[in-house]
């Protein structure tokens, strides 16, 4: 994907011998060139994770907008999904209690 769209690989240089190759792949850094859109850079690196669990699916991939060409919501990866969930059940959990904390003291100013 990322030769189509840059026309090089994205880590190999000619210059590279086999074990400064696989260094790279060990630890890559990532560099896009100008012109690489931000939904291609999503898209890249939702493909290249190197844990499964947050890699993109086959299905992930292509619900993807920059594969759609369709706006719309970028897919979450599985692993993605669950930090969401999580995040938001943390979220629901310190409104309730900061609602029933501002209630308990609402009621104990009235009963006074």
């Amino acid at each position: 994907m990322y030769l189509l769209v840059a026309g090089r690989h994205p880590l190999y240089q000619p210059s590279d011998t086999t074990s400064t190759y696989l260094a790279k792949l060990k630890e890559p850094r990532w560099e896009f060139p100008e012109g690489f859109s931000d939904l291609a850079k999503d898209f890249f690196l939702h493909l290249v994770r190197a844990d499964p669990v947050e890699r993109y699916t086959a299905k992930e991939a292509l619900e993807h907008p920059w594969i759609t060409r369709r706006p719309g919501k970028i897919p979450l990866t599985y692993y993605e999904s669950i930090c969401y969930n999580q995040a938001k059940e943390k979220l629901i959990d310190v409104v309730l209690v900061s609602h029933y904390r501002l209630s308990r003291c609402c009621f104990l100013l009235l009963r006074q």
